[in-house]
């Protein structure tokens, strides 16, 4: 049983300190295309894509909200109402920008290694498939960490960048 309780302990000691070496970003300097922030609207999204190549109305009953998914080429972006709610980028004809270094599907991995040390090291020593980044949001001069977070899927034999997400669980 002390063993039990002992392996316990460790397990989630090992977790919660994977979380805390995760790098952390400023939504502010999150865009798409250079141009658009994270946080931006539904029609700021729209003028800076254009109209997408298809749309798909669903309700989430999960979420309790009614959601809309633009597809552009093999990229979806998501939006509740006006609010972008995730997106999946999976080609390179959209990009994201993190902190002025601009990324595109098929980048590699390592143009993150030196702004993003503590998750590009997670990625590299567990050989793991994705770098992600926990966001940090101001609002009404409230500073916060955010459960929502940016993914970045990796082939690891290649360091090739496959895939980028915006995440909320």
């Amino acid at each position: 049983m002390k063993t039990t309780i002992t392996f316990i302990f460790l397990l989630l000691n090992y977790f919660s300190l994977s979380c805390l070496a995760q790098d952390i970003i400023d939504v502010s300097d999150i865009k798409i295309n250079n141009q658009v922030l994270i946080s931006d609207s539904k029609s700021a999204y729209l003028s800076i894509l254009g109209q997408p190549h298809a749309t798909k109305t669903i309700e989430s009953e999960m979420e309790d909200l009614t959601l809309d998914i633009l597809t552009y080429n093999q990229s979806t972006f998501t939006f509740a109402g006006n609010d972008l709610f995730d997106f999946s980028i999976r080609d390179n004809s959209i990009s994201i920008t993190l902190n002025n270094i601009n990324l595109t599907v098929g980048d590699n991995i390592s143009l993150l290694q030196n702004a993003y040390p503590n998750s590009y090291n997670l990625l590299k020593n567990k050989n793991d498939i994705a770098l992600v980044l926990t966001l940090r949001i101001t609002q009404n001069g409230q500073t916060y960490i955010s459960d929502d977070w940016i993914s970045i899927g990796v082939d690891p034999s290649t360091g090739v960048i496959d895939s980028i997400h915006f995440v909320r669980p």
